[in-house]
C-alpha cells in the first residue's frame, strides 16, 4: 500500500502546536463524540418530560437540538477528525484497532526474534516495539501534512507474558511526531540510526539540543535507558516502519545487532502486516 507521504520539511513553531493537537485521536474522537451524546441524551430527557406535561409545542426544541447533537456525533465528527488525519492514516489506525490475536502472535514473534538476536549485552534488558509511518495534517487550511509515527504495539520485552503483552495498552496506539527523536531521524534518513547516552545529563542535553525534544517533553522520558537503536523496514523500497529498541545497557548499539539476521526478521514482519492487512504491498524490505 502506497501511503502517498508529502516530502518531509521541518514545521515551524506555528505548525507544531497544530501537530501537537493531533496527535491523540482516539481521545479526542472519545471526547468528541461522548459531548454529544450526552447533549442529545440531556435533550431527550427534557423532551420526554415536556411531551408529559403535553407541552409539545416547546417539546419540539429539545427534540431539534437532539437530532442536530447526533448528526455531529455521527457526520461532522468524522469530517472534523479528517482535518487531523487522512483517510489512509485512519484507515491504517483502525486497521491495528483491530489486528487480528494470529497477527499480533507474529509480531510479538519478531519482537522477540530481534532481541534473542542480540551479541553481547543482557537480552532482558533489551525493549522493543514498531512503528508505522502516518500522515498527520498539520495546517487544515491549506491540507498541509507531515508524517508522524503510530507506535503498533506496547514495548516488549523478554519474559513479559503474552497476555501481559496483548492486554497492555501503555504507549501503543499513540503517534509520534515524526521530526524528533531517534526514530524520527531514522525516518528521515532512512538509514540505521543509533545513540548512546553516558549521563543522564548528557541524554537531556541532547534530547533538546540534538532531536528536537523541549525540557518539559524529555521530563515525561525514561531516563534509565543508555544505548538506543532504529532501523527503518520497507515495502517496495518505501520506508513504511521502524523496529525500535533501547536497553538500560550502556554502548550496546548498535554492535549487538546482527544486520543480517535483522533484516531477515525486518521482512518477516512486513509479511505479517500484510497478512494482517495492515499494509498491502508486495514485500521489499531492509535497512
Amino acid at each position: 500500500m502506497t501511503l502517498n507521504l508529502y516530502t518531509y520539511s521541518m514545521p515551524t513553531s506555528n505548525t507544531i502546536h497544530h501537530l501537537f493537537r493531533s496527535i491523540e485521536i482516539k481521545t479526542y474522537r472519545m471526547i468528541y463524540r461522548a459531548t454529544f451524546l450526552i447533549l442529545g441524551f440531556i435533550a431527550v430527557y427534557i423532551m420526554s418530560v415536556l411531551l408529559e406535561e403535553r407541552l409539545y409545542y416547546y417539546a419540539m426544541i429539545p427534540g431539534g437540538c437532539a437530532l442536530i447533537f447526533t448528526l455531529f456525533e455521527f457526520v461532522f465528527g468524522e469530517m472534523i477528525v479528517e482535518k487531523s488525519y487522512p483517510s489512509e492514516t485512519r484507515k491504517i489506525m483502525d486497521a491495528v484497532d483491530k489486528m487480528p490475536e494470529e497477527v499480533s502472535n507474529g509480531l510479538l514473534n519478531c519482537l522477540k526474534t530481534v532481541i534473542e538476536d542480540l551479541r553481547g549485552c543482557d537480552k532482558t534488558l533489551v525493549l522493543a516495539t514498531i512503528h508505522l509511518k502516518v500522515n498527520v495534517t498539520i495546517s487544515k487550511e491549506d491540507r498541509i501534512q507531515v508524517f508522524g509515527l503510530l507506535q503498533i504495539f506496547p514495548y516488549f520485552q523478554i519474559g513479559m507474558l503474552h497476555q501481559e503483552f496483548v492486554s497492555s495498552k501503555e504507549k501503543s496506539g499513540r503517534i509520534l511526531h515524526g521530526y524528533k527523536g531517534i526514530i524520527g531521524r531514522c525516518m528521515r534518513t532512512e538509514n540505521i540510526e543509533s545513540v548512546n547516552f553516558a549521563t543522564v545529563d548528557e541524554y537531556n542535553f541532547r534530547m533538546v539540543n540534538e532531536f528536537g525534544f523541549s525540557k518539559d517533553e524529555i521530563e515525561k522520558h525514561t531516563f534509565s535507558a543508555r544505548s538506543y537503536f532504529a532501523a527503518p523496514f520497507k515495502s517496495n523500497s518505501e520506508v513504511i516502519g521502524i523496529i525500535y529498541l533501547f536497553t538500560k545497557e550502556p554502548q550496546v548499539f548498535p554492535k549487538a545487532v546482527d544486520k543480517a539476521k535483522f533484516i531477515s526478521t525486518a521482512n518477516h514482519i512486513v509479511d505479517i502486516l500484510q497478512v494482517g492487512k495492515i499494509i498491502k504491498t508486495k514485500a521489499n524490505t531492509g535497512p
